[in-house]
């Protein structure tokens, strides 16, 4: 802890067992880290990150895939007589086109990536922050150091913004939106147990969930203990006539062609 107030030496680093005697080089960095507390530095022995790997199927060598599947379903036999045999032939099926992909579609690796939000502007406003924690650790004058990190901080929170804006708003197609996703996919924190009930707790029941979201988004609905059983077609695997006419009144040619040209290749 270093500040203007004071400054203490209360440096712990709390460890499984498993890592006893495993870290070494031990040391509180010397490098300002815009904060009040100073970054503790150690090194494990035998560790080796794990690495997010992928697949980017635009690098896929579909010549490729195409010969080995090709080969792959050549031996196979997909006459079905019943539903068994039928879902046999599509996880063989399914089996040898995972197979192709994964052979011509080589594992990448997730690298850091360089942020978007960051510019010159803030690099250059990051490094008079630290010229002037170093400068008020040897003339305590900390108020220039303090009013110029409160800058830096409204600085980035405003580049954020923006460029998080200024990409939401350049989405004009399917493709585009779908980059969203893929961002959103990634964060582990948009899974069950992120979301609070009224009274606070998270909750993490699909139904409760389920409860929650309708609640929220429809103040007015109505959510059924039971299901109402719909008896006005007699037999519930049958399709009536009304069904069919309600079925034909939503499902157009017109709804299904601008449906299939709305997703991209």
């Amino acid at each position: 802890f270093f500040s203007r107030v004071g400054r203490s030496v209360i440096d712990l680093t709390i460890h499984t067992e498993g890592l006893m005697g495993r870290l070494t080089n031990w040391r509180v960095s010397m490098e300002p880290s815009l904060s009040d507390h100073r970054h503790i530095l150690f090194e494990i022995d035998n560790f080796k990150p794990e690495l997010a790997q992928f697949r980017n199927p635009r690098r896929t060598d579909w010549v490729g895939f195409k010969e080995s599947l090709k080969v792959k379903v050549s031996g196979e036999n997909f006459k079905v007589k019943d539903t068994h045999e039928l879902d046999s032939a599509a996880l063989r099926l399914g089996g040898a086109i995972t197979s192709s992909f994964e052979e011509c579609c080589t594992l990448s690796t997730a690298g850091k990536g360089k942020k978007s939000w960051w510019n010159s502007e803030l690099a250059n406003m990051r490094k008079s922050v630290r010229a002037l924690f170093r400068r008020a650790k040897y003339n305590c004058n900390w108020e220039d150091y303090h009013r110029q990190l409160t800058r830096y901080n409204l600085a980035v929170r405003r580049a954020k913004r923006s460029s998080w804006r200024n990409f939401c708003g350049g989405l004009e197609s399917v493709k585009d939106t779908s980059r969203i996703y893929k961002i959103l996919v990634k964060d582990r924190s948009s899974c069950l147990g992120s979301l609070r009930g009224p009274g606070g707790d998270l909750v993490h029941d699909p139904q409760e969930v389920l409860k929650l979201m309708a609640s929220t988004h429809f103040p007015e609905c109505i959510v059924l203990q039971q299901p109402v059983p719909d008896d006005s077609c007699g037999d519930a695997r049958r399709a009536c006539a009304s069904r069919w006419l309600e079925a034909r009144r939503m499902v157009t040619f017109g709804r299904i062609r601008w449906a299939v040209n709305s997703l991209s290749p």
